[in-house]
């Protein structure tokens, strides 16, 4: 899995320049359709039109949508429910895609997902799942499907299956005591807080005194060490 760190860049389209990958006059159905290189295209997302989206064709044999990119703490992630619904940032730095527009996506056919991680001290890791889907608004964009794990590290996502997406102004975690999303610093599919936050606190390099309070997957690097990037891409399966 030496391969992971630099397929990070690819899996950004930077070498070959992102402004000049750019594709608004073909709508495709799914990246999987796009027969060009990695970049931003223009892709269906239900009844309500296309949105551009950014497809990378060269990892994992692509057709692959970024939905979340992290990797240098510069995009603040400790963000409003409505926020996370409407997506924020940009793929070529840091990046949320939106509640919504996954709902939308996931909803049209089935999706698998991939997340690939790296951490301060030049190790790698990479999970995936053969399916993957999120709900509704009106269900608290649940996540409502998730299987088929295998990967190089252990499982973390395992404990969000079946919970709402929650953030700071809108707790919906079944943990009694505390607000997650306050103590992680970003929102996610929390149960009683979990095993993973993709979009919590960018803490560094140096471990946090408490566990979750930063951007962790457990069976990686604990709880209490933050990764140095994540990207997470769902691609329709077959």
């Amino acid at each position: 899995m030496t391969f992971v760190v630099s397929l990070l860049l690819v899996a950004l389209g930077l070498a070959a320049g992102i402004n000049d990958l750019v594709r608004t006059v073909t709508v495709y159905q799914s990246c999987s359709d796009v027969p060009g290189p990695s970049g931003l295209y223009r892709i269906r997302d239900g009844n309500v039109g296309s949105t551009q989206y950014y497809c990378q064709m060269e990892l994992l044999d692509g057709g692959w949508t970024m939905i979340q990119h992290r990797t240098s703490g510069r995009t603040n992630f400790t963000r409003s429910y409505q926020e996370y619904k409407d997506g924020f940032g940009h793929p070529e730095q840091e990046f949320w895609i939106g509640l919504t527009r996954l709902n939308q996506i996931t909803s049209l056919a089935q999706y698998e997902l991939a997340i690939l991680m790296d951490g301060f001290d030049g190790s790698t890791a990479m999970v995936q799942y053969t399916s993957f889907k999120v709900g509704a608004e009106s269900d608290g964009f649940r996540l409502t499907t998730l299987s088929g794990y295998s990967g190089t590290v252990g499982n973390s996502l395992s404990t969000s299956v079946g919970m709402t997406f929650s953030t700071f102004d809108h707790d919906t975690d079944t943990a009694s005591t505390q607000n997650c999303a306050s103590t992680w610093r970003g929102g996610w599919w929390f149960s009683n807080c979990g095993d993973s936050n993709l979009n919590g606190y960018y803490a560094g390099a140096t471990p946090t005194t408490t566990p979750r309070t930063a951007m962790v997957w457990s069976a990686y690097k604990g709880l209490s060490q933050s990764l140095k990037n994540s990207i997470m891409l769902i691609r329709k399966k077959v």
